[in-house]
C-alpha cells in the first residue's frame, strides 16, 4: 500500500493521509501484514507482536498469509480512541461545587 505523498508534507501529516486512505477503503477490503504495518507506521514484526499482546485483532488466515479487514481495523482504532479518552477523563480532577453554592 504505497501512497504518493506531496513534497513538503511532514511525517505526522503523512500518517494522517494513510489513515484517511484506510478510512476510504471498502469495509471488506483486506490488508496484508505489510499494508497494516504501513498504516500503523510500524514494522511487520511489530504488527505480529501487537497481535500476540492482543493489541490488534487476530488476523484472518488467507492463503497462508495474515490479513485483516479494513473495517475491523477502523473499529479497533475507534475503540482504542474511546478507551484512551475514557482513561484520560478518569484522571481529570473531580470538580467541586462552585463557590457560589457555599
Amino acid at each position: 500500500m504505497s501512497e504518493e505523498v506531496p513534497v513538503g508534507v511532514d511525517e505526522q501529516t503523512r500518517q494522517g493521509v494513510v489513515i484517511l486512505g484506510l478510512a476510504s477503503m471498502p469495509e471488506g477490503a483486506l490488508l496484508d501484514e505489510a499494508a497494516l504495518a504501513s498504516v500503523l507506521s510500524v514494522t511487520r514484526r511489530t504488527v505480529r507482536r501487537m497481535v500476540c499482546r492482543f493489541e490488534l485483532p487476530p488476523p484472518i488466515r488467507l492463503a497462508n498469509r495474515s490479513t485483516w479487514r479494513a473495517g475491523t481495523i477502523l473499529t479497533w482504532i475507534e475503540r482504542r480512541i474511546a478507551l484512551s479518552c475514557a482513561a484520560w477523563a478518569s484522571t481529570m480532577p473531580r470538580l467541586r461545587a462552585p463557590l457560589s453554592a457555599w
